[in-house]
């Protein structure tokens, strides 16, 4: 049984296709929340039938993937055909290590990002990083960080 939730996302989904029709729609999947009424549907095969159903696309969030117990590779090959843009990070494993440098955690995104090659993504990548990750970086280092995750993704392209 859905929830009011989910058909108010549904609602919200149509208007905002209607409202901005030439512009593409990515619905996320979240990490789940303690909120009853707003826990995100994590099930890849449900997030992927609704884009389809509602030709919305996907922003495929790497790090929640991995904090709901989902294989980020499994998963990704479900729903390849409806990511527009993929939210890069690692994860450790546990609760509170998730959105890590990419190299800092227990993901294979090397095999992720041959996948997305083998699917021609044609997308966005952004490094969605906790920002408690980069406390101990100084401005310039930061710097330097993201020119080598830039050219690690560049890689397999």
């Amino acid at each position: 049984m859905k929830s009011i939730c989910c058909y108010l996302f549904k609602d919200k989904i149509l208007y905002l296709k209607e409202k901005y029709s030439n512009n593409i729609i990515a619905i996320e999947n979240n990490a789940p929340c303690n909120i009853s009424c707003l826990k995100p549907i994590m099930n890849i095969k449900n997030i992927r039938d609704f884009a389809y159903e509602h030709d919305v696309f996907i922003n495929f969030d790497v790090s929640n993937c991995a904090a709901t117990g989902k294989d980020i590779l499994l998963s990704y090959d479900m729903i390849a055909p409806r990511v527009k843009s993929v939210h890069l990070s690692d994860f450790g494993g546990t609760k509170g290590m998730s959105h890590l440098i990419p190299g800092k955690g227990l993901l294979p995104l090397g095999m992720l990002l041959s996948r997305m090659k083998q699917f021609n993504f044609n997308g966005n990548i952004s490094f969605e990083i906790d920002p408690k990750e980069l406390e101990n970086y100084e401005e310039g280092e930061i710097i330097t960080l993201y020119k080598e995750l830039i050219g690690y993704v560049k890689s397999y392209f």
